[in-house]
């Protein structure tokens, strides 16, 4: 796919995404991801009710006023997506695959990342290896996502999903994605981690990480993922295919928000993010 192909691709994409996430606004994006901090902004003269604490004592002593500093968010957020991709990612309902809505939620962050001023970096688990994106937003992001993910065969010429890829790839083990997730934590960015669950294990860590501040889990599921089966399944792959019975999903799983094959997904994904 050469660059043409993917601006044409990229432009589908964006088209879709909107229109399927109408209702979506910005302000919905940055109530979740707060800036780093304060930044100065400017000095104003001081007046009765203003917070003493911000009194500039130095500017004040040379002047005839009393100054206070004033501040403003420190935008600037850069988001880390982590899209843990797994045999089980291939499957959905309704034409719309699990890994299909990891990739318009993405692209969906890189869109709206480039009206909020913010960064979003991808991280691609898959096959067992992390595949590292700068951080980018906007369409100029975008292009880079989908380039990365028809290199990695992930995606068709069309922009389709390559559903043929689906026994190819290994599942992600459980210790490997907590690493990564503790890796990109310990860089003090927030955290959005997409994936439907099918290789975090009861006693997984990943349970802990999801109390921390910085670290947004979104499921990503199908019907199928939480409605038992009326029948055996015989062949093995049927865990990894996310279509085996449950047995026990634990309490820690239902309590994650989830997105759904069957519903506007674009539309509630950032009303389910926490």
């Amino acid at each position: 796919m050469d660059i043409k192909e993917i601006e044409r691709v990229v432009a589908s994409i964006q088209h879709a995404v909107f229109r399927n996430a109408n209702s979506v606004s910005v302000g919905a994006l940055r109530s979740r991801f707060k800036g780093a901090g304060l930044q100065f902004r400017e000095h104003q003269i001081y007046a009765h009710g203003d917070d003493v604490r911000f009194i500039d004592w130095k500017l004040s002593a040379r002047s005839s006023h009393i100054y206070l500093k004033t501040f403003e968010e420190d935008r600037n957020v850069e988001v880390c997506v982590i899209l843990d991709i797994n045999p089980s990612s291939f499957y959905g309902s309704n034409g719309i695959s699990k890994i299909q809505m990891m990739f318009e939620t993405c692209a969906l962050l890189y869109l709206l990342a480039q009206k909020t001023q913010d960064q979003i970096k991808v991280v691609i688990l898959c096959n067992g290896e992390a595949v590292h994106l700068p951080p980018k937003k906007g369409r100029e992001g975008l292009i880079l996502f989908v380039s990365w993910l028809e290199r990695m065969s992930l995606v068709l010429e069309s922009g389709k999903v390559n559903l043929s890829q689906q026994f190819k790839f290994r599942e992600n083990k459980d210790e490997f994605v907590v690493g990564e997730i503790k890796r990109q934590l310990s860089k003090r960015k927030e955290i959005v981690y997409l994936g439907d669950f099918s290789n975090i294990s009861e006693t997984s860590d990943f349970f802990k990480i999801t109390q921390v501040r910085h670290f947004h889990a979104v499921r990503m599921i199908s019907p199928i993922d939480i409605k038992p089966l009326s029948f055996n399944f015989a062949t093995g792959r049927a865990k990894s295919a996310g279509l085996a019975s449950p047995t026990k999903f634990s309490e820690a799983i239902s309590k994650i928000p989830y997105v759904m094959t069957s519903e506007k997904y674009l539309e509630i994904f950032l009303r389910r993010l926490q």
